[in-house]
């Protein structure tokens, strides 16, 4: 038989563990580790995605596009630089729409004739800080990248968009991140 004082403790964790219960909606359950960072899904609906991420300061995605997705990207903490490549000419549209391959290797989109990037596009820059956001188009080649001057412990933000399936992510360049350049990371020279 439990006395008044550990009935009053056995309430209180039932208690804990109920409101516990009721906030594990709320929490993302869908994180996913990234070369240059996280994402954390925070809701995907028919009507719209969103998502939070963190990229280390070091750190880029993959120079990628999409023909179908619009995304805005929101900074809730810190900033990075985003990069919005433009084709130079009608050609490389036309490239960009037979381009068929999610994943693919950079003899593939050289074959396609999206590469080299430094002469097929043209290139902008938008330095992105808190409480900033930007809008991405579809076929706007974009690659986010963590900006050590503008945030030296890495940049976190919201990425919202209207449809998100794996199949209208086309990469043209790898994601990359160089540990050494971390926070705290370790040096193996």
């Amino acid at each position: 038989m439990l006395n008044n004082e550990d009935e009053n403790d056995k309430n209180e964790e039932d208690k804990e563990k109920k409101l516990i219960r009721s906030f594990m909606g709320l929490v993302p359950n869908d994180f996913q580790s990234k070369v240059w960072g996280y994402e954390m899904i925070i809701d995907d609906s028919p009507y719209y995605h969103m998502k939070s991420s963190y990229i280390h300061c070091s750190a880029s995605s993959s120079a990628h596009f999409h023909k179908d997705r619009v995304e805005t990207i929101y900074i809730t903490k810190g900033g990075l630089s985003l990069s919005i490549g433009t084709p130079k000419d009608d050609t490389l549209w036309r490239n960009m729409n037979k381009y068929d391959h999610n994943y693919p290797d950079l003899l593939d989109a050289d074959a396609k004739g999206l590469l080299p990037l430094d002469d097929q596009w043209n290139w902008s820059t938008v330095l992105l800080s808190e409480g900033m956001r930007y809008r991405i188009n579809p076929f706007e080649l974009h690659w986010v990248m963590g900006n050590f001057i503008m945030s030296p412990t890495g940049c976190h933000y919201t990425e919202v968009s209207n449809i998100h399936y794996e199949k209208d992510i086309y990469r043209l360049v790898s994601s990359t991140c160089d540990p050494k350049l971390i926070m705290g990371g370790e040096s193996n020279e």
